[in-house]
């Protein structure tokens, strides 16, 4: 399923990416996708679900690229799942927010292998309400909750891979 099927990717000679998987908010403020050099724009058909207002589907229609949709497989589902569940991120994550990190982690995957897919987060800070506490992996204080101070670096399972 293509976004505008007539536009194509312009020629990607010095293309950051293979893959520029797309979430709502840029398609929504009507971000310049061609300004990221990629090979291919991917993203699910959640997030297209999500650009309601007329305007933001007038820019979805005008795209200067072509916007193909993925699945993501079961396996990139639950893998990026139950890392969320261990860094107490799940319960902030939409299904689209899910969906376009699996697919993701599915792309890096496809691309690269497995060696750069984190399985297990590494450190974690949780801040709690009257002071912080550090939890290494592994610790005694629990799973974090997602509650990090503003600018504060999460961590990911893709490990700042580029697909």
């Amino acid at each position: 399923v293509h976004a505008h099927p007539k536009r194509h990717a312009p020629p990607a000679v010095h293309a950051l990416m293979r893959y520029l998987v797309v979430d709502a908010g840029p398609l929504i403020r009507g971000a310049r996708l061609e300004a990221i050099p990629a090979d291919a724009y991917v993203t699910v058909p959640e997030v297209l679900a999500e650009i309601r207002d007329r305007q933001a589907r007038a820019g979805l229609q005008q795209l200067q690229v072509e916007l193909t949709t993925r699945e993501p497989s079961d396996e990139a589902l639950a893998r990026v799942s139950a890392f969320a569940r261990k860094t107490g991120d799940l319960p902030a994550l939409s299904r689209a927010d899910l969906r376009v990190l699996a697919v993701t982690w599915q792309l890096e995957k496809e691309c690269n292998g497995a060696v750069r897919l984190r399985t297990e987060p590494g450190e974690i800070r949780a801040w709690q309400k009257g002071g912080g506490r550090r939890r290494e992996e592994g610790g005694a204080e629990g799973p974090a909750r997602g509650l990090g101070r503003p600018g504060e670096r999460r961590e990911s399972p893709l490990r700042g891979a580029r697909v």
